[in-house]
């Protein structure tokens, strides 16, 4: 596993935001990927973006975006749904160390309805399977 983010991740998890206990289902290269955050509260209006990268400190390792979707406040929760499209991870680079798995970060943002953006939950992703796995 990479660590040359679990600085960033130790702080994420001292905000309340993931962190180093967070792990995302993996992503298989080649396939769809999907996966669901339930949250207390109302958030059904607010804005949220996604990115998956190899380090959260610099932009240009960022793998890719995601979809992240807000469904309706029911029973006193807002689901998020959280999606990568199979092109979109059939494309993903190789690991560092040959062994098809490649440790990125995943990072979750928030932006309140009249609010500042700010992250709301950070943590690993294993990216997985062959490489051009289309």
């Amino acid at each position: 596993m990479d660590n040359n983010h679990r600085a960033w991740l130790a702080a994420a998890s001292a905000a309340g935001q993931g962190g180093l206990s967070a792990l995302a289902p993996p992503i298989y290269r080649g396939r769809r990927w999907a996966a669901h955050m339930k949250l207390e509260g109302d958030f059904s209006s607010d804005a949220f973006a996604g990115a998956i990268a190899r380090d959260p400190n610099d932009g240009a390792s960022l793998i890719s975006t995601m979809s992240v979707t807000p469904g309706p406040f029911s029973n006193g929760q807002t689901i998020l749904t959280l999606l990568l499209a199979a092109a979109t991870t059939a494309i993903y680079p190789a690991s560092d160390d040959g062994s098809n798995v490649l440790w990125a970060v995943f990072e979750i943002g928030r932006t309140p309805v009249g609010r500042d953006p700010y992250t709301m939950a950070a943590g690993f992703v294993p990216i997985v399977g062959r490489v051009g796995n289309a």
